[in-house]
């Protein structure tokens, strides 16, 4: 009803336009159903796959959005500045893309886990959304490389930890120690659970202090029986009290100082797959760089005109004339770099009289 007494309540909307000339940014996130439907530790292709066709579907949707980057159970959609989907309404956007996505990731489900239906008396995979605004091409190349050393920090460290938790099993049951049950694990104090508890997974960050501490108390450091329990299972022989070659024991200091030092570091968490026959660098490229979606420009050319057609210069022109269109390719590749984004000007809009160029991508980190 319009022009009631009631029309009033509409001045308590807020507007919420994105100001012009600025990339919006719609990032969408799971919630809480990873543990939930048992993905595979520490990636699950099938769950991954399921999010990146998700995500193609709401670019095929919103024909607007140049390009998209996801991992794990997020993914950011890039529109751009001349972008007037929706007047720009940025509560509009955030909530119809997250519940595109959402929409999609449950309707495809049955395509990645044929065999693992949602269950009807758990509440299925949903996402929330929120929309920012960016100035500058710098400054969502930023983003996005935010986005995928976050890839890295979290891939490199699940690896580690779940590579852990399945060599301290192997080593368990090889040796005279049996494995815990779920209840038995939250309650032994044994020292092979301290790989299974919330303090291990924050012993295994980049900055592993505990979130309880605040930032001036000290790190959490290995302890002496934390250290022995990896270089057992790291296949040392000797132990901290000077058994062993004398290699070998330099090897294991290398290691005990490393740790305690610096904490968990890149280079630790390296050395741990290396020792237990990991090598992270011959991984899936998905697991280690997420998922890039983008829209990339194509020429086609049309058919060639009939003999009746032949006889006007006008339709001669018509029909060898090259027409753009548009395709969405998947890249999992290192997009902190500039090589990428040279070899690949047009993803972010940068043409030249409608022609991607080549010129122009020296200076891609400095465009405003």
């Amino acid at each position: 009803m319009t022009n009631s007494k009631f029309e009033y309540v509409k001045k308590f909307e807020q507007h919420d336009e994105i100001i012009p000339n600025m990339f919006i940014l719609v990032r969408v996130d799971g919630h809480g159903f990873c543990d939930r439907h048992n993905f595979v530790k520490p990636n699950d292709e099938r769950a991954l796959n399921l999010m990146n066709d998700a995500a193609r579907k709401v670019a095929e949707q919103f024909s607007e959005i140049i390009l998209a980057y996801g991992q794990s159970d997020e993914y950011s959609f890039v529109f751009p500045p001349s972008a007037k989907c929706y007047n720009r309404r940025a509560s509009k956007l955030s909530s119809l893309i997250s519940a595109a996505f959402t929409a999609n990731y449950v309707h495809s489900w049955p395509l990645f886990f044929p065999t693992s239906p949602l269950p009807l008396d758990q509440p299925p995979p949903y996402f929330d959304g929120r929309a920012v605004a960016y100035p500058s091409i710098e400054v969502i190349r930023d983003y996005l490389s935010w986005r995928q050393c976050d890839c890295h920090i979290n891939n490199l460290y699940n690896t580690t930890f779940w590579v852990l938790v399945d060599a301290i099993n192997a080593f368990l049951q090889t040796s005279s120690e049996q494995p815990l049950t779920s209840e038995e694990r939250k309650n032994s104090p044994r020292i092979s659970e301290l790989f299974i508890n919330r303090q291990w997974k924050y012993i295994l960050k980049s900055d592993p202090v505990l979130p309880t501490q605040s930032s001036n108390k000290p790190k959490r450091m290995l302890q002496e029986d934390e250290v022995e329990l990896i270089l057992r299972v790291l296949g040392f022989d000797g132990s901290l009290k000077g058994e062993g070659t004398s290699e070998e024991q330099d090897e294991l200091r290398n290691i005990v100082e490393m740790s305690r030092s610096q904490g968990s570091t890149t280079g630790f968490k390296n050395e741990i797959l290396f020792r237990l026959g990991q090598n992270y660098n011959s991984m899936p490229a998905m697991f280690r760089k997420g998922t890039l979606i983008a829209r990339v420009r194509k020429e086609t050319v049309l058919s060639a005109p009939t003999a009746e057609e032949q006889d006007t210069k006008q339709e001669e022109r018509k029909h060898n004339k090259k027409q753009d269109s548009t395709e969405l390719v998947q890249f999992h590749e290192d997009i902190i770099k500039d090589h990428f984004w040279n070899a690949h000007p047009e993803l972010l809009g940068v043409f030249q009289n409608g022609i991607p160029d080549p010129f122009q991508t020296n200076s891609l980190r400095s465009k405003a």
